[in-house]
Protein backbone atom coordinates (compact mmCIF):
# COMPACT_ATOMS: atom_id res chain seq x y z
CA UNK A 1 0.00 0.00 0.00
CA UNK A 2 1.05 3.62 -0.32
CA UNK A 3 3.65 5.08 2.02
CA UNK A 4 1.50 7.70 3.82
CA UNK A 5 0.25 7.13 7.32
CA UNK A 6 -3.54 7.30 6.94
CA UNK A 7 -3.92 8.69 10.46
CA UNK A 8 -2.27 11.95 9.36
CA UNK A 9 -5.39 12.69 7.28
CA UNK A 10 -8.43 13.46 9.40
CA UNK A 11 -11.52 11.33 8.60
CA UNK A 12 -14.18 13.19 6.61
CA UNK A 13 -17.77 13.08 7.93
CA UNK A 14 -20.41 13.24 5.23
CA UNK A 15 -22.31 16.53 5.08
CA UNK A 16 -25.69 14.83 4.63
CA UNK A 17 -27.28 11.40 4.30
CA UNK A 18 -26.50 11.17 0.58
CA UNK A 19 -22.87 12.36 0.62
CA UNK A 20 -21.01 9.22 1.72
CA UNK A 21 -19.48 8.76 -1.73
CA UNK A 22 -18.34 12.39 -1.89
CA UNK A 23 -16.90 12.33 1.65
CA UNK A 24 -15.08 9.09 0.82
CA UNK A 25 -13.64 10.63 -2.33
CA UNK A 26 -12.66 13.82 -0.46
CA UNK A 27 -10.66 11.78 2.08
CA UNK A 28 -9.18 9.59 -0.67
CA UNK A 29 -8.08 12.64 -2.68
CA UNK A 30 -6.41 14.11 0.42
CA UNK A 31 -4.57 10.82 0.85
CA UNK A 32 -3.52 10.76 -2.81
CA UNK A 33 -2.36 14.39 -2.93
CA UNK A 34 -0.18 15.83 -4.35
CA UNK A 35 -0.53 13.21 -7.13
CA UNK A 36 -4.16 14.26 -7.56
CA UNK A 37 -5.85 17.58 -6.77
CA UNK A 38 -7.91 17.75 -3.59
CA UNK A 39 -11.65 18.57 -3.75
CA UNK A 40 -14.27 18.95 -1.03
CA UNK A 41 -17.31 16.71 -0.94
CA UNK A 42 -19.52 19.67 -1.79
CA UNK A 43 -17.37 20.44 -4.84
CA UNK A 44 -17.57 16.78 -5.88
CA UNK A 45 -21.35 16.72 -5.47
CA UNK A 46 -21.65 19.81 -7.66
CA UNK A 47 -19.09 18.55 -10.21
CA UNK A 48 -20.94 15.25 -10.57
CA UNK A 49 -24.51 16.42 -9.96
CA UNK A 50 -25.61 15.07 -13.35
CA UNK A 51 -24.90 11.57 -11.96
CA UNK A 52 -27.01 12.11 -8.83
CA UNK A 53 -30.72 11.80 -8.15
CA UNK A 54 -32.54 15.12 -8.52
CA UNK A 55 -29.58 17.01 -10.07
CA UNK A 56 -31.80 20.03 -10.77
CA UNK A 57 -32.46 20.72 -7.07
CA UNK A 58 -29.46 20.81 -4.73
CA UNK A 59 -31.87 21.48 -1.84
CA UNK A 60 -33.75 18.21 -2.36
CA UNK A 61 -32.92 15.80 0.52
CA UNK A 62 -32.15 13.08 -2.05
CA UNK A 63 -29.68 15.27 -3.97
CA UNK A 64 -26.35 13.48 -4.05
CA UNK A 65 -27.77 9.98 -3.98
CA UNK A 66 -26.37 7.73 -6.69
CA UNK A 67 -27.41 4.76 -8.73
CA UNK A 68 -24.86 1.98 -9.24
CA UNK A 69 -24.16 3.29 -12.74
CA UNK A 70 -23.73 6.84 -11.38
CA UNK A 71 -21.15 5.59 -8.88
CA UNK A 72 -19.26 3.73 -11.61
CA UNK A 73 -19.35 6.78 -13.89
CA UNK A 74 -17.86 8.95 -11.15
CA UNK A 75 -15.12 6.46 -10.26
CA UNK A 76 -14.29 6.08 -13.95
CA UNK A 77 -13.83 9.85 -14.39
CA UNK A 78 -10.31 10.42 -15.78
CA UNK A 79 -9.44 12.91 -13.02
CA UNK A 80 -9.32 10.08 -10.44
CA UNK A 81 -7.19 7.62 -12.45
CA UNK A 82 -8.92 4.63 -10.85
CA UNK A 83 -9.27 1.06 -11.90
CA UNK A 84 -12.83 -0.11 -11.18
CA UNK A 85 -14.81 -3.30 -10.77
CA UNK A 86 -18.42 -4.23 -10.11
CA UNK A 87 -18.29 -7.54 -8.28
CA UNK A 88 -20.49 -9.87 -6.32
CA UNK A 89 -19.64 -9.39 -2.65
CA UNK A 90 -18.37 -12.94 -2.07
CA UNK A 91 -15.92 -12.57 -4.98
CA UNK A 92 -14.21 -9.70 -3.16
CA UNK A 93 -11.58 -11.81 -1.45
CA UNK A 94 -8.65 -10.90 0.76
CA UNK A 95 -6.29 -11.68 -2.10
CA UNK A 96 -8.20 -9.48 -4.55
CA UNK A 97 -8.44 -6.58 -2.11
CA UNK A 98 -4.79 -6.85 -0.99
CA UNK A 99 -3.66 -6.57 -4.60
CA UNK A 100 -5.79 -3.46 -5.14
CA UNK A 101 -4.50 -1.83 -1.92
CA UNK A 102 -0.88 -1.87 -3.15
CA UNK A 103 -1.09 1.67 -4.61
CA UNK A 104 -3.29 3.21 -1.92
CA UNK A 105 -6.74 3.06 -0.33
CA UNK A 106 -9.70 1.58 -2.19
CA UNK A 107 -13.13 3.23 -2.53
CA UNK A 108 -15.94 0.73 -1.93
CA UNK A 109 -19.67 1.15 -2.53
CA UNK A 110 -21.63 -1.64 -0.90
CA UNK A 111 -24.92 -2.86 0.50
CA UNK A 112 -24.99 -1.78 4.13
CA UNK A 113 -28.14 -3.75 4.90
CA UNK A 114 -27.57 -3.71 8.67
CA UNK A 115 -27.50 0.09 8.90
CA UNK A 116 -30.29 0.49 6.34
CA UNK A 117 -32.58 -2.01 8.05
CA UNK A 118 -32.64 -4.20 4.95
CA UNK A 119 -32.17 -7.90 4.71
CA UNK A 120 -29.37 -10.09 3.39
CA UNK A 121 -29.73 -10.93 -0.28
CA UNK A 122 -30.67 -7.42 -1.44
CA UNK A 123 -28.35 -6.06 -4.10
CA UNK A 124 -28.99 -2.31 -3.88
CA UNK A 125 -25.79 -0.46 -3.02
CA UNK A 126 -26.42 2.20 -0.42
CA UNK A 127 -23.20 3.25 1.28
CA UNK A 128 -19.56 4.03 0.58
CA UNK A 129 -16.34 3.68 2.61
CA UNK A 130 -12.62 3.83 1.93
CA UNK A 131 -10.73 0.61 2.65
CA UNK A 132 -7.28 1.47 3.99
CA UNK A 133 -5.86 -1.85 5.15
CA UNK A 134 -6.72 -5.55 5.06
CA UNK A 135 -5.24 -8.02 7.49
CA UNK A 136 -5.86 -11.75 7.71
CA UNK A 137 -5.68 -13.27 11.19
CA UNK A 138 -4.21 -16.70 11.95
CA UNK A 139 -7.75 -18.06 12.10
CA UNK A 140 -8.45 -16.74 8.58
CA UNK A 141 -10.71 -13.82 9.54
CA UNK A 142 -10.07 -10.77 7.36
CA UNK A 143 -10.21 -7.48 9.23
CA UNK A 144 -10.35 -4.18 7.40
CA UNK A 145 -9.48 -0.66 8.48
CA UNK A 146 -11.83 1.81 6.78
CA UNK A 147 -12.63 5.49 6.73
CA UNK A 148 -16.33 5.55 7.64
CA UNK A 149 -17.93 8.83 6.49
CA UNK A 150 -21.23 8.22 8.28
CA UNK A 151 -19.47 8.87 11.58
CA UNK A 152 -16.33 10.57 10.26
CA UNK A 153 -14.10 7.97 11.92
CA UNK A 154 -11.59 5.27 11.19
CA UNK A 155 -13.07 1.86 11.91
CA UNK A 156 -10.77 -1.05 12.65
CA UNK A 157 -11.56 -4.73 12.76
CA UNK A 158 -14.53 -4.54 10.44
CA UNK A 159 -14.59 -7.94 8.81
CA UNK A 160 -14.57 -8.40 5.06
CA UNK A 161 -17.85 -10.32 5.39
CA UNK A 162 -19.55 -6.99 6.28
CA UNK A 163 -19.00 -6.01 2.64
CA UNK A 164 -19.87 -9.37 1.10
CA UNK A 165 -23.66 -9.27 1.65
CA UNK A 166 -24.39 -7.97 -1.85
CA UNK A 167 -22.62 -6.56 -4.85
CA UNK A 168 -19.77 -4.06 -4.47
CA UNK A 169 -18.22 -1.38 -6.64
CA UNK A 170 -14.52 -0.84 -6.09
CA UNK A 171 -12.18 1.91 -7.22
CA UNK A 172 -8.42 1.58 -6.68
CA UNK A 173 -5.50 3.83 -7.67
CA UNK A 174 -3.77 2.98 -10.93
CA UNK A 175 -0.90 5.38 -10.15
Amino acid sequence: MGTKNYKTIKPVPQIDDMACWAASLEWWLKYMSPKLPVATQWDLMIDFKSETYYPEDINDPNFGGLSDSGMLNILNAPRFNLGTAYKSGPSMTYEFLSEKLKNGPVIIAFLDWVAAGGSPGETRLNHCNVVIKAKKTESGVVNLTVMEPRKGTFEKYRTISYYQQGDVILGWPKI
